[in-house]
């Protein structure tokens, strides 16, 4: 069985509206069998879901004692991983499934571990923020490994653990804590925790397959999303009737567009905000 989980937070609509996206194209690709579990502090927003949805609410210490709150995502999925048994597939909510599940299952299975995709080497990215937080975490000692060269990053917009290895979790989040307790400070300390146990596990695999990930071009996946979102609204569709609209008109926008200097000027007098393909600022839903 596989358990699709996500995390959102705050009171943005686009958040939740995206997240809304994010359950409706899984249910339309993934096994009947499946589970659907939001991790948010508006339960509210997803009412409409009825049964098939199950919310958590986050707790308050979950940002641990140094406060991170990107902590909270690797607490999220552990919380999932509470409710029993189940492959367990975490996708950010700037995100849409893309096809079938069945291969992912077997994958799993077989011992497989998946991320989005492979980003870079930490320890030889020329990036000025890589160097600061490779020079952080270099040669530290945290869940038990060692921080070594070549500190392979992969994006985390997925991550997916078959219910054989769920004790990853526990290793992930350790590393985390461990990092943080250093003091290590750095908005990517969860995505390296994610990236560097599962890569250590020797059978992480890349994900992308089974998901887009828009986070390079929100804003003109937000215009579509409202429209379908608004379609179903109009059309009075139960959640059965929504999948099958999904289904059938996916989603067909760039994934990555380029901010041009001169978009600050003229997106804002031209009155086209929300309609162009440009990307917004990250939020937390976590790009």
């Amino acid at each position: 069985m596989l358990r699709f989980t996500t995390f959102t937070v705050g009171d943005d609509p686009a958040y939740h509206a995206r997240t809304w996206m994010l359950l409706l194209t899984t249910m339309a690709h993934a096994p009947a069998d499946s589970e659907y579990v939001v991790v948010t502090d508006r339960p509210a927003r997803y009412a409409w879901f009825g049964p098939r949805v199950r919310c958590l609410e986050p707790g308050a210490d979950w940002g641990g004692a140094q406060g991170f709150f990107w902590r909270k995502k690797i607490k999220a999925v552990c919380a999932a991983v509470a409710l029993g048994p189940a492959d367990v597939v975490y996708a950010d909510s700037d995100m849409v499934a893309r096809r079938g599940f069945d291969d992912l299952a077997a994958a799993l299975a077989a011992g497989d571990t998946f991320m989005h995709e492979f980003e870079h080497l930490l320890s030889r990215s020329s990036r000025k923020g890589d160097r600061a937080m490779w020079r952080m975490v270099a040669g530290r000692s945290a869940g038990g490994m060692v921080m070594a060269d070549p500190a392979p990053m992969w994006n985390a917009g997925l991550v997916a653990v078959g219910a054989a290895k769920l004790r990853l979790f526990d290793d992930i989040l350790a590393v985390c804590d461990d990092l943080t307790a250093a003091g290590v400070k750095h908005n990517l300390t969860e995505q390296f925790a994610w990236s560097v146990r599962l890569a250590a596990d020797g059978r992480l695999r890349d994900g992308k397959r089974w998901f887009h990930h828009y986070w390079g071009n929100k804003p003109g996946w937000d215009a579509a999303i409202n429209d379908l979102l608004a379609r179903i609204l109009v059309e009075g569709r139960d959640l059965t009737a929504a999948v099958e609209l999904v289904r059938a008109n996916p989603i067909r926008r760039p994934l990555l567009v380029r901010r041009r200097w001169w978009n600050r000027w003229f997106v804002p007098i031209s009155g086209l905000q929300g309609h162009l393909d440009l990307p917004a600022t990250p939020g937390t839903d976590h790009g």
